[in-house]
């Protein structure tokens, strides 16, 4: 119940189509308790387990920040939104807590996606959470900070664009698409047995992505009484 509730930072790329370890599909049956989450994998575990050494190097990279952990963070009108950025960054000197931007630490198995130092050369899923986090937050910048093959680290900067740059147009793109997401758990109601649905026929996920859905799992679909049937169907 408290996973439905929210619209976070890890969300948003896979419900672009941006994520190479979630699709849209299965981040909607998880969340809606269908389906169990997968085991961490290899991959995600050296994620967890080195972003203390990622994290110490940044901070030497930049003397001129306070490196700390933090909370998850709430968008103050949008409570729907959320952002877990794995640091928040303060400028250097006492009793200067004001938080200007965040870090978030990386490791990747691969080179092909990531290009020099402080280039906009990574992989794009990353650039639509960095704006989701900016936006919940209310900073205007996020560090980028990533452990490559051969202990290769490097660091990017991604500053807050209306313009996301993602195919996706303007950010209200975004955030009116993973808020039709989240909406749509709710306004759903799935009743299933081994091979068929009762689906409610005015929820939001799309004609498309209803049918893929329906497809998948080969469910049975009955419209309720008292809703409009779907012409497609």
């Amino acid at each position: 119940e408290e996973w439905l509730r929210y619209g976070s930072a890890s969300k948003v790329a896979a419900i672009l189509g941006l994520s190479n370890w979630e699709s849209e599909y299965s981040l909607w049956f998880k969340m809606a308790g269908i389906l169990e989450p997968e085991p961490q994998t290899d991959e995600q575990a050296r994620g967890h387990y080195l972003e203390p050494a990622i994290s110490h190097w940044f901070t030497d990279q930049h003397p001129e920040f306070q490196v700390f952990k933090t909370r998850p963070w709430q968008h103050t009108e949008r409570t729907w939104q959320t952002a877990d950025p794995d640091r928040m960054l303060c400028p250097a000197g006492p009793k200067l807590y004001v938080p200007t931007a965040a870090l978030e630490c990386k490791t990747a198995a691969d080179l092909d996606t990531w290009g020099p130092d402080f280039s906009d050369e990574y992989p794009p899923g990353y650039r639509a959470q960095a704006m989701w986090q900016m936006d919940t937050i209310g900073i205007r910048r996020i560090y980028l900070a990533v452990l490559l093959p051969y202990l290769q680290f490097r660091q990017y900067v991604i500053d807050y664009d209306e313009y996301l740059g993602v195919g996706s147009g303007s950010f209200s793109f975004l955030n009116d698409t993973l808020h039709r997401f989240t909406n749509s758990l709710r306004k759903s109601y799935i009743c299933f047995t081994t091979f068929s649905c009762s689906w409610r026929a005015d929820h939001e996920l799309g004609t498309t992505n209803q049918m893929h859905i329906i497809k998948t799992l080969n469910w049975k679909l009955e419209i309720q009484e008292g809703t409009k049937p779907n012409p497609f169907w």
